[in-house]
């Protein structure tokens, strides 16, 4: 319990301050994520469930820093609900950043879970983000996650920029559960059209080793966006047991601050499994959002259905 507490009251301290981080941003701070409060129902049973994932610090890439070219990394994920064994995962790194990038030791995030990948919440619930995440997020974060472990992931990594593309690698490793990680991202953002819309392509590469087994997962994705609509297709290849995973979305702005959208996730480990729904987002002062959705799959004829609000950041 006191574990949940300290994830909600720490979640809900960095929501109060968001204002006055965006005020000192030419010191360097960020805040990026999304935390939610929702109530669901899936195939008849309810609950309710504070989840989100957060990025926040110091860099001096994002405007002058008082630390000058060294930074300070760290992340929250987690998710608390009505069960005792909620999992959260905290990350810690201390970057330098020079002519040849950035370069950040510790327990940083793999390249492959932030900065390079589309950030778009399946049916716009940070809940169904976290839980259908299994199938896309990295084997190392998956395995932080949920193992339990009070070992940290440990490692480093390097982030690029040339031009338009941003180039990052990074390293983890778990002893505790004797595993071995390896990651790399790739992101191109194209030049903005004349006609409002913006595409990106991203691709990586995972090599993990457990306990002498190795696994591979390979991620392709492509994102679009304007100032009317949001969509993307990414396709994920993990060896076992999930195999192929295809995730697409779109979304739709009605008007200026509401939209509706569509998402579906395919995966063909198993006897394949496809999810499915609908959601409606009302986005109101300081980026705060209400979002309603309903879902089902090809082996359920029950749906599932939910409501929240949240923070974007």
């Amino acid at each position: 319990m006191a574990k949940r507490s300290l994830f909600c009251a720490f979640v809900a301290s960095v929501a109060a301050t968001q204002v006055a981080a965006e005020v000192s941003a030419p010191n360097g701070i960020y805040i990026r994520g999304d935390v939610g409060l929702e109530r669901f129902s899936v195939f008849g049973d309810s609950e309710t469930t504070f989840s989100g994932r957060l990025d926040f610090g110091i860099s001096p890439d994002q405007h002058s820093s008082n630390l000058g070219p060294f930074g300070l990394h760290f992340a929250i994920e987690g998710l608390d609900g009505p069960g005792g064994d909620d999992p959260k995962a905290f990350y810690a790194a201390v970057s330098y950043t020079g002519d040849f990038g950035r370069f950040s030791i510790g327990a940083p995030r793999p390249v492959t879970d932030e900065g390079y990948f589309d950030t778009h919440l399946f049916l716009g619930s940070t809940w169904l983000d976290f839980e259908l995440g299994q199938l896309t997020r990295s084997w190392v974060s998956n395995a932080y996650l949920f193992s339990n472990s009070d070992d940290r992931p440990i490692g480093a990594r390097w982030d690029g920029q040339f031009s338009n593309t941003k180039v990052g690698i990074s390293y983890n490793q778990m002893d505790d559960l004797d595993l071995r990680d390896w990651n790399l991202a790739v992101r191109h953002d194209f030049p903005v059209s004349d006609q409002g819309y913006q595409f990106a392509v991203y691709g990586g590469l995972e090599w993990t080793t457990l306990q002498d087994y190795d696994q591979f997962l390979y991620r392709i994705g492509i994102e679009a966006h304007s100032t009317e609509f949001n969509a993307g297709l990414r396709w994920d290849r993990l060896e076992s047991p999930f195999e192929n995973t295809i995730t697409a979305y779109a979304d739709y702005n009605i008007v200026r601050n509401a939209s509706v959208g569509v998402d579906l996730m395919y995966s063909d480990g198993f006897s394949g499994e496809l999810v499915y729904g609908l959601n409606g987002k009302y986005r109101f002062f300081n980026d705060g959002w209400l979002n309603v959705f309903i879902g089902s799959n090809v082996h359920n004829t029950d749906y599932f259905y939910g409501a929240g609000l949240g923070q974007h950041f």
